[in-house]
Protein backbone atom coordinates (compact mmCIF):
# COMPACT_ATOMS: atom_id res chain seq x y z
CA UNK A 1 0.00 0.00 0.00
CA UNK A 2 0.72 3.59 -0.71
CA UNK A 3 0.28 6.77 1.26
CA UNK A 4 0.98 9.76 -0.34
CA UNK A 5 3.37 8.53 -3.22
CA UNK A 6 5.11 7.03 -0.45
CA UNK A 7 5.69 3.18 1.08
CA UNK A 8 3.32 2.47 3.83
CA UNK A 9 6.02 3.39 6.73
CA UNK A 10 4.52 6.60 8.10
CA UNK A 11 2.58 5.71 10.69
CA UNK A 12 1.79 8.83 12.09
CA UNK A 13 -0.08 9.77 8.94
CA UNK A 14 -2.27 7.08 9.39
CA UNK A 15 -2.26 8.25 13.06
CA UNK A 16 -3.07 11.63 11.54
CA UNK A 17 -6.05 10.65 9.28
CA UNK A 18 -7.72 8.73 11.66
CA UNK A 19 -7.57 11.39 14.72
CA UNK A 20 -9.46 14.11 12.55
CA UNK A 21 -12.15 12.33 12.37
CA UNK A 22 -13.21 13.20 16.00
CA UNK A 23 -11.33 16.63 15.44
CA UNK A 24 -14.05 17.53 12.92
CA UNK A 25 -16.65 16.20 15.19
CA UNK A 26 -15.58 17.92 18.00
CA UNK A 27 -16.19 21.21 15.58
CA UNK A 28 -12.83 22.13 14.97
CA UNK A 29 -11.55 23.52 11.93
CA UNK A 30 -7.86 21.53 10.77
CA UNK A 31 -4.47 23.60 10.22
CA UNK A 32 -2.07 20.98 8.35
CA UNK A 33 1.17 22.44 8.92
CA UNK A 34 4.77 20.32 7.84
CA UNK A 35 7.56 20.54 4.90
CA UNK A 36 6.69 21.21 1.32
CA UNK A 37 5.61 17.70 -0.25
CA UNK A 38 4.52 15.83 2.69
CA UNK A 39 0.91 15.76 1.71
CA UNK A 40 -0.40 18.14 3.30
CA UNK A 41 -2.95 19.60 0.74
CA UNK A 42 -3.75 15.91 0.13
CA UNK A 43 -4.63 15.27 3.21
CA UNK A 44 -6.57 18.26 3.59
CA UNK A 45 -8.72 17.82 0.79
CA UNK A 46 -9.00 13.66 1.91
CA UNK A 47 -10.13 15.32 5.19
CA UNK A 48 -12.87 17.56 3.68
CA UNK A 49 -14.71 14.92 2.44
CA UNK A 50 -14.89 12.95 5.47
CA UNK A 51 -18.68 12.39 6.60
CA UNK A 52 -20.10 14.17 3.44
CA UNK A 53 -20.22 13.39 -0.28
CA UNK A 54 -19.89 17.03 -1.15
CA UNK A 55 -16.45 18.54 -2.79
CA UNK A 56 -14.38 20.88 -1.01
CA UNK A 57 -13.67 24.34 -2.38
CA UNK A 58 -10.21 25.05 -2.97
CA UNK A 59 -8.94 28.54 -1.87
CA UNK A 60 -4.96 28.94 -2.93
CA UNK A 61 -3.26 31.90 -0.21
CA UNK A 62 -1.63 34.98 -1.69
CA UNK A 63 -1.04 38.26 -1.06
CA UNK A 64 -3.70 40.99 -1.89
CA UNK A 65 -6.24 38.13 -1.62
CA UNK A 66 -9.37 40.48 -0.59
CA UNK A 67 -12.53 39.51 1.40
CA UNK A 68 -14.55 40.16 -1.20
CA UNK A 69 -12.61 37.25 -3.78
CA UNK A 70 -12.99 35.15 -0.77
CA UNK A 71 -16.97 35.41 -0.43
CA UNK A 72 -18.68 37.97 -2.66
CA UNK A 73 -17.61 40.81 -5.47
CA UNK A 74 -19.43 42.80 -8.24
CA UNK A 75 -17.72 41.46 -11.69
CA UNK A 76 -18.34 43.67 -15.39
CA UNK A 77 -20.46 41.90 -17.47
CA UNK A 78 -21.32 43.57 -20.34
CA UNK A 79 -22.43 46.86 -19.99
CA UNK A 80 -23.01 46.36 -16.34
CA UNK A 81 -21.89 44.80 -13.29
CA UNK A 82 -22.57 40.86 -12.03
CA UNK A 83 -22.64 39.17 -8.33
CA UNK A 84 -20.08 36.82 -8.31
CA UNK A 85 -19.44 34.62 -5.23
CA UNK A 86 -16.07 33.27 -4.54
CA UNK A 87 -15.26 30.01 -3.30
CA UNK A 88 -15.84 30.67 0.22
CA UNK A 89 -19.54 32.20 -0.58
CA UNK A 90 -19.79 29.53 -2.95
CA UNK A 91 -19.42 26.56 0.03
CA UNK A 92 -21.92 28.69 2.09
CA UNK A 93 -24.33 27.88 -0.59
CA UNK A 94 -23.46 24.87 -1.73
CA UNK A 95 -23.49 23.86 1.89
CA UNK A 96 -27.10 24.93 3.18
CA UNK A 97 -28.73 23.51 -0.54
CA UNK A 98 -27.02 20.20 0.07
CA UNK A 99 -27.86 20.05 4.32
CA UNK A 100 -31.60 20.92 2.65
CA UNK A 101 -31.29 17.61 0.38
CA UNK A 102 -30.40 16.26 3.18
CA UNK A 103 -26.83 15.57 2.77
CA UNK A 104 -23.48 16.78 3.95
CA UNK A 105 -21.71 20.31 4.53
CA UNK A 106 -19.60 21.08 1.31
CA UNK A 107 -16.03 22.46 2.69
CA UNK A 108 -13.19 24.78 1.85
CA UNK A 109 -9.51 24.19 1.83
CA UNK A 110 -7.17 26.89 2.03
CA UNK A 111 -3.55 26.18 0.61
CA UNK A 112 -1.31 27.99 2.02
CA UNK A 113 -3.42 29.77 4.51
CA UNK A 114 -0.10 32.47 5.72
CA UNK A 115 0.40 33.26 2.31
CA UNK A 116 -3.00 35.91 2.96
CA UNK A 117 -4.05 38.29 5.60
CA UNK A 118 -6.69 36.20 6.74
CA UNK A 119 -7.38 38.44 9.67
CA UNK A 120 -8.53 40.87 7.26
CA UNK A 121 -10.19 38.89 4.21
CA UNK A 122 -12.29 37.42 6.83
CA UNK A 123 -13.91 39.86 8.80
CA UNK A 124 -16.92 38.96 10.33
CA UNK A 125 -16.78 35.55 9.33
CA UNK A 126 -13.56 35.26 11.77
CA UNK A 127 -15.79 35.05 14.75
CA UNK A 128 -18.02 32.77 13.04
CA UNK A 129 -15.37 30.26 12.21
CA UNK A 130 -16.21 29.50 16.20
CA UNK A 131 -18.44 26.68 16.61
CA UNK A 132 -20.45 28.91 19.79
CA UNK A 133 -20.69 31.39 17.47
CA UNK A 134 -22.03 30.06 13.87
CA UNK A 135 -25.40 31.57 13.27
CA UNK A 136 -24.95 34.66 14.74
CA UNK A 137 -23.16 36.43 12.05
CA UNK A 138 -24.18 35.91 8.55
CA UNK A 139 -21.80 34.90 6.04
CA UNK A 140 -24.38 35.91 3.12
CA UNK A 141 -26.83 39.07 4.16
CA UNK A 142 -30.28 38.22 2.62
CA UNK A 143 -30.81 40.93 0.65
CA UNK A 144 -27.74 40.40 -1.17
CA UNK A 145 -28.99 37.44 -2.74
CA UNK A 146 -28.59 37.37 -6.44
CA UNK A 147 -30.86 34.74 -8.06
CA UNK A 148 -28.24 34.08 -11.25
CA UNK A 149 -25.36 33.83 -9.12
CA UNK A 150 -26.64 31.99 -6.33
CA UNK A 151 -28.27 29.31 -9.03
CA UNK A 152 -24.40 29.62 -10.38
CA UNK A 153 -23.34 28.26 -6.83
CA UNK A 154 -25.96 25.98 -6.06
CA UNK A 155 -28.12 24.84 -8.93
CA UNK A 156 -32.23 25.00 -8.33
CA UNK A 157 -32.40 25.66 -5.02
CA UNK A 158 -32.39 29.31 -5.38
CA UNK A 159 -36.08 29.47 -3.30
CA UNK A 160 -35.29 27.06 -0.50
CA UNK A 161 -32.26 29.16 -0.11
CA UNK A 162 -33.66 32.79 -0.19
CA UNK A 163 -36.38 31.24 1.84
CA UNK A 164 -33.90 30.52 4.66
CA UNK A 165 -31.96 33.69 4.94
CA UNK A 166 -35.37 35.02 5.33
CA UNK A 167 -36.03 32.74 8.41
CA UNK A 168 -32.43 33.25 9.58
CA UNK A 169 -31.57 36.57 8.97
CA UNK A 170 -29.07 36.15 5.94
CA UNK A 171 -26.93 32.52 5.40
CA UNK A 172 -24.75 31.61 8.11
CA UNK A 173 -22.00 29.40 8.34
CA UNK A 174 -23.32 26.00 9.01
CA UNK A 175 -23.10 24.19 12.60
CA UNK A 176 -21.81 20.88 10.09
CA UNK A 177 -18.96 23.37 8.13
CA UNK A 178 -15.53 23.11 8.41
CA UNK A 179 -12.29 24.71 7.14
CA UNK A 180 -8.83 23.24 6.26
CA UNK A 181 -6.53 24.75 5.57
CA UNK A 182 -2.32 24.38 5.15
CA UNK A 183 0.86 25.57 5.79
CA UNK A 184 4.40 25.25 5.30
CA UNK A 185 6.94 24.18 8.23
CA UNK A 186 9.51 26.42 6.16
CA UNK A 187 7.09 29.46 6.86
CA UNK A 188 6.90 28.40 10.37
CA UNK A 189 8.04 32.52 11.64
CA UNK A 190 4.51 33.41 9.26
CA UNK A 191 2.70 31.12 11.97
CA UNK A 192 3.40 33.90 14.67
CA UNK A 193 1.86 36.13 12.70
CA UNK A 194 -1.03 34.82 12.74
CA UNK A 195 -3.60 35.91 16.04
CA UNK A 196 -3.84 34.06 18.67
CA UNK A 197 -7.16 33.67 18.50
CA UNK A 198 -7.27 33.05 14.70
CA UNK A 199 -5.16 29.50 15.40
CA UNK A 200 -7.58 29.40 18.71
CA UNK A 201 -10.49 28.55 15.45
CA UNK A 202 -7.96 25.81 14.05
CA UNK A 203 -6.69 22.17 15.65
CA UNK A 204 -2.82 22.46 14.67
CA UNK A 205 -1.82 19.36 12.95
CA UNK A 206 1.60 18.71 12.58
CA UNK A 207 2.44 16.60 8.99
CA UNK A 208 5.87 14.46 9.81
CA UNK A 209 8.09 13.57 6.32
CA UNK A 210 7.89 10.18 5.65
CA UNK A 211 11.60 9.50 6.71
CA UNK A 212 10.86 11.07 10.24
CA UNK A 213 9.76 8.04 12.86
CA UNK A 214 6.74 8.10 15.23
CA UNK A 215 6.35 6.62 18.22
CA UNK A 216 5.02 8.44 20.54
CA UNK A 217 4.88 7.16 24.79
CA UNK A 218 3.29 8.29 27.53
CA UNK A 219 5.35 8.21 30.44
CA UNK A 220 2.57 9.98 33.04
CA UNK A 221 5.27 8.96 35.96
CA UNK A 222 7.19 12.01 34.09
CA UNK A 223 4.71 14.79 34.54
CA UNK A 224 5.85 17.10 37.27
CA UNK A 225 3.33 17.27 39.73
CA UNK A 226 0.84 20.16 39.97
CA UNK A 227 -2.13 20.77 41.57
CA UNK A 228 -5.12 19.08 39.31
CA UNK A 229 -7.51 19.00 41.83
CA UNK A 230 -9.24 22.48 40.50
CA UNK A 231 -9.13 20.97 36.56
CA UNK A 232 -10.88 17.83 37.89
CA UNK A 233 -13.79 19.73 39.70
CA UNK A 234 -14.31 21.92 36.94
CA UNK A 235 -14.07 19.00 34.46
CA UNK A 236 -18.08 18.53 34.93
CA UNK A 237 -19.13 22.18 33.83
CA UNK A 238 -16.59 21.97 30.85
CA UNK A 239 -18.58 19.06 29.87
CA UNK A 240 -22.12 20.50 30.14
CA UNK A 241 -20.54 23.55 27.59
CA UNK A 242 -19.20 21.33 25.28
CA UNK A 243 -22.50 19.52 24.79
CA UNK A 244 -24.32 22.28 24.61
CA UNK A 245 -22.26 23.88 22.02
CA UNK A 246 -22.29 20.27 20.05
CA UNK A 247 -25.92 20.30 20.18
CA UNK A 248 -27.15 23.30 19.56
CA UNK A 249 -30.98 24.12 19.99
CA UNK A 250 -31.49 26.72 16.74
CA UNK A 251 -29.86 24.47 14.36
CA UNK A 252 -31.63 24.02 11.31
CA UNK A 253 -32.28 20.32 10.59
CA UNK A 254 -30.41 18.42 8.58
CA UNK A 255 -27.09 20.73 10.35
CA UNK A 256 -25.59 18.38 12.35
CA UNK A 257 -22.92 20.40 14.68
CA UNK A 258 -20.84 16.83 14.72
CA UNK A 259 -21.32 15.60 11.41
CA UNK A 260 -22.72 12.81 12.31
CA UNK A 261 -25.21 12.24 14.96
CA UNK A 262 -23.86 10.91 18.34
CA UNK A 263 -25.89 10.47 21.19
CA UNK A 264 -25.09 13.27 24.25
CA UNK A 265 -29.06 13.03 25.14
CA UNK A 266 -27.75 11.12 28.56
CA UNK A 267 -25.93 14.21 30.11
CA UNK A 268 -24.65 12.10 33.06
CA UNK A 269 -23.53 9.31 30.77
CA UNK A 270 -21.62 11.50 28.75
CA UNK A 271 -19.84 12.84 31.40
CA UNK A 272 -19.20 9.43 32.83
CA UNK A 273 -17.79 8.77 29.98
CA UNK A 274 -15.32 11.77 29.38
CA UNK A 275 -14.45 11.19 33.13
CA UNK A 276 -13.02 7.86 32.02
CA UNK A 277 -11.01 8.64 29.16
CA UNK A 278 -9.89 12.10 30.94
CA UNK A 279 -8.32 9.72 33.87
CA UNK A 280 -7.43 6.74 31.06
CA UNK A 281 -5.30 9.17 29.52
CA UNK A 282 -3.56 11.00 32.33
CA UNK A 283 -4.81 14.45 31.20
CA UNK A 284 -5.42 15.87 34.40
CA UNK A 285 -1.55 16.18 35.53
CA UNK A 286 -0.42 17.33 32.44
CA UNK A 287 -2.86 20.00 31.87
CA UNK A 288 -2.46 21.28 35.05
CA UNK A 289 0.86 21.32 34.45
CA UNK A 290 0.64 22.88 31.75
CA UNK A 291 -0.80 25.75 32.57
CA UNK A 292 0.88 26.41 35.61
CA UNK A 293 4.44 26.70 32.80
CA UNK A 294 1.85 28.97 31.05
CA UNK A 295 1.01 31.05 33.91
CA UNK A 296 5.18 31.39 34.45
CA UNK A 297 5.82 32.67 30.88
CA UNK A 298 2.79 34.85 30.95
CA UNK A 299 1.07 33.68 28.54
CA UNK A 300 -2.96 33.01 29.77
CA UNK A 301 -4.79 29.96 27.92
CA UNK A 302 -7.75 30.20 29.46
CA UNK A 303 -10.69 28.25 29.82
CA UNK A 304 -11.03 27.74 25.79
CA UNK A 305 -8.38 24.93 25.43
CA UNK A 306 -10.42 23.10 28.19
CA UNK A 307 -13.51 23.40 26.15
CA UNK A 308 -11.96 22.38 22.98
CA UNK A 309 -10.69 18.98 25.14
CA UNK A 310 -13.82 18.29 26.57
CA UNK A 311 -15.67 19.02 23.05
CA UNK A 312 -12.75 16.01 21.61
CA UNK A 313 -13.55 14.01 24.66
CA UNK A 314 -17.17 13.73 24.30
CA UNK A 315 -16.77 13.50 20.42
CA UNK A 316 -14.51 10.29 20.97
CA UNK A 317 -16.40 8.64 23.35
CA UNK A 318 -19.53 8.65 21.24
CA UNK A 319 -17.03 7.83 17.77
CA UNK A 320 -14.66 5.24 19.72
CA UNK A 321 -16.91 1.89 18.93
CA UNK A 322 -16.53 2.87 15.19
CA UNK A 323 -12.93 4.38 14.78
CA UNK A 324 -10.14 1.92 13.92
CA UNK A 325 -8.20 1.49 17.34
CA UNK A 326 -5.98 4.43 17.71
CA UNK A 327 -3.36 3.94 20.19
CA UNK A 328 -3.27 5.38 23.73
CA UNK A 329 -0.39 7.40 23.12
CA UNK A 330 -0.79 8.94 20.15
CA UNK A 331 -4.19 9.91 20.87
CA UNK A 332 -2.81 12.23 23.77
CA UNK A 333 -0.05 13.25 21.86
CA UNK A 334 -1.89 14.49 18.93
CA UNK A 335 -4.57 16.12 21.20
CA UNK A 336 -1.89 17.96 22.83
CA UNK A 337 0.11 19.24 20.16
CA UNK A 338 -2.86 19.96 18.06
CA UNK A 339 -5.23 21.99 20.82
CA UNK A 340 -2.44 22.80 23.85
CA UNK A 341 0.86 23.39 22.57
CA UNK A 342 -0.19 25.52 19.22
CA UNK A 343 -1.71 28.24 21.23
CA UNK A 344 2.01 28.42 22.94
CA UNK A 345 3.16 30.04 19.65
CA UNK A 346 1.24 33.41 20.55
CA UNK A 347 4.21 33.33 23.32
CA UNK A 348 6.92 33.44 20.94
CA UNK A 349 7.18 37.10 19.97
CA UNK A 350 6.85 37.97 23.68
CA UNK A 351 9.62 35.78 24.89
CA UNK A 352 11.78 36.69 21.85
CA UNK A 353 11.23 40.12 22.74
CA UNK A 354 11.91 39.69 26.27
CA UNK A 355 15.00 38.19 25.51
CA UNK A 356 16.71 40.67 23.47
CA UNK A 357 16.03 43.28 26.26
CA UNK A 358 17.27 41.74 28.69
CA UNK A 359 20.57 39.76 28.84
CA UNK A 360 19.15 38.36 32.17
CA UNK A 361 15.26 37.29 30.73
CA UNK A 362 15.09 33.63 32.03
CA UNK A 363 12.22 33.17 29.31
CA UNK A 364 14.14 30.77 27.22
CA UNK A 365 15.38 28.59 30.05
CA UNK A 366 12.25 28.62 30.88
CA UNK A 367 10.78 27.70 28.12
CA UNK A 368 14.03 24.87 27.27
CA UNK A 369 12.83 23.35 30.66
CA UNK A 370 9.62 23.04 29.64
CA UNK A 371 10.38 21.27 26.34
CA UNK A 372 12.58 18.82 27.81
CA UNK A 373 9.55 17.71 30.23
CA UNK A 374 7.82 17.08 26.82
CA UNK A 375 10.11 15.26 25.90
CA UNK A 376 10.79 13.04 28.66
CA UNK A 377 6.56 12.64 29.10
CA UNK A 378 6.34 12.01 25.39
CA UNK A 379 9.42 10.95 23.78
CA UNK A 380 11.55 12.43 21.40
CA UNK A 381 9.86 10.49 18.25
CA UNK A 382 6.24 12.01 19.17
CA UNK A 383 4.84 15.33 17.77
CA UNK A 384 4.77 17.06 20.81
CA UNK A 385 7.85 17.28 21.43
CA UNK A 386 8.88 18.31 17.50
CA UNK A 387 6.21 21.37 17.95
CA UNK A 388 7.90 22.37 21.27
CA UNK A 389 11.43 21.65 20.24
CA UNK A 390 10.32 23.82 17.27
CA UNK A 391 8.85 26.91 19.23
CA UNK A 392 11.96 26.79 21.46
CA UNK A 393 14.36 27.33 18.21
CA UNK A 394 12.34 30.29 17.44
CA UNK A 395 14.36 32.11 21.04
CA UNK A 396 16.87 33.90 21.08
CA UNK A 397 20.08 32.08 22.66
Amino acid sequence: MLIYGWPSISVAIEELRMFVVPLLASGKNVLFVGAPGVGKTKLALESAEFMTACAPALVVGRDGLSHEDLVAKYERAGGGLRRAYGPFGCAVLRSWASLLRGSGPCHVVFDELNRANVDLIFGDLFTALDLAYRYRVPALKAHELDDAAVEECAGAAVRELKELAARLGGLPLPYSFRLFATMNVVDRAQLFRLSFALLRRFAYLYVPPFYERYEPRLEEGAVPRAAAGPLERALDGFVDRAVEELTPSDAVEGDIATLVRLDFSDRARVKEEVRGLWSELGLGGLLAWTLDVAKDLGLELGPSVLTDLARLLAAYAGLRRTLPNLRREAFVDLAYSSLVLSQFSAAVPKLRFRALLSSNDRSRSQFADFVGGVKRIFGEDSLSYRIADALLQELPE
